[in-house]
C-alpha cells in the first residue's frame, strides 16, 4: 500500500530543517531562498514541488448494521444508511471501508 502525504507537510520540515542550518542562523526570507551549500533545503524544496500530485480521497470507516423489517433484509451500511444482502469489505453504494469490522 502506497503512502501519501500533504506537500506542504513536506516543505515545512524541509523549511524547519533550513532553520536548524549553521550556515544562516538568521534564517531565510521566503522571497529570497538561497541555496544553502550545506543542506541544500532550496533544491529538496523545488524536487518535492516537482513531483505530480496523485488523486486520492481519504478512507471513509463505516460497519454494517443488520436490518430485519417485512420488506428489508440485509445490512445497512452506517456511513450511506444503503441496504446490502451481504456483509461485503466495502459498501457497493458509497464505497466506505468495512474492514475495521
Amino acid at each position: 500500500m502506497e503512502d501519501y502525504i500533504k506537500r506542504e507537510d513536506a516543505i515545512k520540515v524541509l523549511a524547519d530543517a533550513c532553520e536548524k542550518c549553521m550556515w544562516n542562523l538568521n534564517g531565510h526570507d521566503d522571497d529570497e531562498f538561497p541555496v544553502c551549500k550545506t543542506c541544500y533545503v532550496t533544491y529538496s524544496r523545488n524536487e518535492v514541488n516537482a513531483i505530480p500530485s496523485e488523486d486520492v480521497a481519504p478512507v471513509v470507516h463505516g460497519k454494517w448494521n443488520e436490518k430485519k423489517g417485512l420488506y428489508e433484509v440485509g445490512y445497512k451500511c452506517s456511513v450511506c444508511g444503503e441496504i446490502s444482502c451481504c456483509k461485503g469489505n466495502f459498501c457497493p453504494d458509497c464505497g466506505a471501508d468495512m474492514r475495521s469490522e
